[in-house]
């Protein structure tokens, strides 16, 4: 009876500290941090149907910190660009050229959307300089505007027309990060992202993409 008492004594005095310990790890565990951020991006990225479009544009960026080297963002761009062209059109009646010409004026506009899991490699997360790895996906919506203008000799209007043609694209993300610590809160970074079509439609290669994003974040 002695020794049953001696032993569960034993094992209580044991279990305590333990369980104290726990206690206090789970009372300091850290909990997630708001993230926001500024940066540039300049990247090219293949459209499903083959063609491939770029994008310059400044990115405002979100995330939450979720452990000491783990953090979840995302970030968004605008881009548009305009090309203006022409061409003469061949008479079909004798093979010239017509009287007529053709001015066609493109306008393309191209959201890019970055949802990023950053993951420190390097051990120690207090060393200024740290190397992440970025996972993910990066969605891509481009829209198309063509307008089409057919005029005489005279530069006299025969007849307009316009066409809208919309695009979405999916794709992998992956790619190394460099980020370098000003001070507790404040990070400047500087992303690689490859990017891998996955709802192609063309009997083209599907290569990769890539893009550059560099910016500044806060962590409150």
């Amino acid at each position: 009876m002695n020794l049953r008492i001696t032993l569960l004594c034993g094992l209580v005095a044991a279990v305590l500290p333990i369980a104290g310990f726990a206690q206090i790890e789970a009372t300091t565990a850290p909990a997630p941090h708001l993230l926001v951020g500024l940066g540039a991006i300049i990247g090219s990225y293949q459209l499903p149907f083959g063609l491939s479009t770029t994008v310059v544009s400044p990115v405002p960026m979100v995330g939450v910190q979720l452990r000491p080297r783990s953090a979840l963002q995302v970030s968004a761009g605008y881009y548009q660009e305009e090309t203006l062209h022409g061409a003469v059109p061949i008479d079909g009646t004798n093979g010239r050229p017509s009287h007529q010409s053709i001015i066609i004026t493109e306008r393309r506009h191209t959201i890019p959307s970055l949802i990023l899991v950053r993951h420190s490699l390097t051990r120690h997360i207090k060393r200024r300089l740290q190397i992440d790895l970025l996972a993910g996906s990066t969605i891509l919506s481009s829209t198309l505007r063509k307008r089409g203008t057919i005029i005489d000799s005279t530069q006299a209007v025969v007849s307009t027309y316009v066409s809208t043609t919309t695009t979405s694209g999916i794709y992998l993300a992956l790619g190394p990060s460099l980020r370098y610590s000003l001070n507790p809160h404040l990070d400047l970074t500087s992303d690689w992202v490859f990017n891998k079509l996955l709802n192609t439609k063309s009997i083209t290669p599907n290569r990769l993409s890539a893009s550059i994003l560099v910016g500044i974040k806060y962590r409150f």
